[in-house]
């Protein structure tokens, strides 16, 4: 037994040897590719050669984000979370790869329109597929919107619209209905912040005579802040088009994604209707409800 230890001990410092040099490959190999300054600049050449307006730059994996400062005046997507919706507003998405994403993750039916490896990091064109095109964008609209605090037996018209928001009487840091930046499943988004109000007073948006096309398409959902806080109370998200209700949800605590929704309106394509969006809550602490939408002349 004696003579056995001696060779038991050799042998577990050989494999931790081993092991060690193994990980130090490892961590040599992930060191390599890396991209540097030389890659970022490299890359950014190629994209800014054949950019357009109207391009979106995204990277894979989505934090390997570096290059951004090098493709400065272009639309490029920092979320962490790419969201492949609103890049599908565009006619062309580059994907730039690195840390050995060779075959960028792209939706189905985005057809590669040219790859380049001028370095450590990749570059991918792709077009996108032709769904339509976008015909009304409430948010960039949201000027055009009429927006009223619904209280038992009498309306209150929010009249005072600044810097993309709407108040009712004072400015108020989160009592409006307007633009805002926001976390919500992952990436900051652009959306209309529609906060609600306590005591189940809705609060009305409302976009006078839009011309309608084929395709509502709805998204919604809490800010990262309200999923974590977990107070208040379920809202209840009403969305009318000329007089008749086309969608209503009750989102509660637990529904935590940036959900989506399409809605057929085609039998009212051509015409002029109000569209109308309806929000409210019994309980309004922390209730940040945050949404968007668009009509599309297309499938959407």
């Amino acid at each position: 037994m004696t003579g056995r230890a001696p060779l038991a001990r050799a042998l577990g410092a050989v494999g931790v040897l081993v092991f060690s040099a193994a990980y130090l490959v490892r961590d040599l190999a992930l060191v390599a590719r890396v991209p540097d300054l030389a890659d970022w600049l490299a890359a950014a050449e190629v994209v800014r050669a054949d950019y357009r307006e109207g391009d979106r730059v995204v990277f894979d994996p989505p934090w390997a984000q570096e290059g951004a400062p090098f493709l400065e005046g272009m639309d490029v997507v920092t979320s962490e979370t790419v969201d492949w919706y609103e890049v599908g507003k565009r006619r062309r998405v580059w994907v730039l790869t690195a840390m050995g994403r060779d075959d960028p993750e792209v939706p189905a039916g985005y057809r590669p329109d040219g790859a380049w490896r001028p370095g450590a990091v990749g570059v991918h064109r792709f077009v996108v597929p032709d769904r339509g095109r976008v015909t009304y964008d409430f948010l960039a609209r949201i000027r055009d919107a009429r927006v009223t605090r619904v209280h038992p037996g009498r309306r209150e018209e929010c009249k005072t619209f600044r810097d993309g928001r709407w108040h009712c009487g004072a400015e108020h840091p989160w009592q409006f209905v307007g633009r805002h930046e926001r976390d919500i499943a992952g990436a900051v988004r652009e959306v209309i912040w529609a906060h609600p109000l306590h005591g189940d007073r809705p609060i009305e948006i409302r976009y006078p005579s839009v011309e309608m096309a084929r395709t509502l398409v709805l998204h919604y959902g809490w800010t990262q802040r309200a999923v974590e806080a977990g107070l208040g109370a379920p809202v209840t998200f009403r969305v009318g088009v000329g007089g008749r209700p086309v969608f209503e949800r009750v989102l509660r605590h637990e529904d935590t994604q940036w959900f989506e929704q399409r809605v057929d309106v085609s039998d009212l394509r051509g015409g002029r209707e109000d569209v109308v969006f309806t929000v409210s809550t019994p309980d309004y602490q922390n209730r940040q409800f945050c949404f968007t939408a668009d009509l599309w002349d297309g499938p959407g």
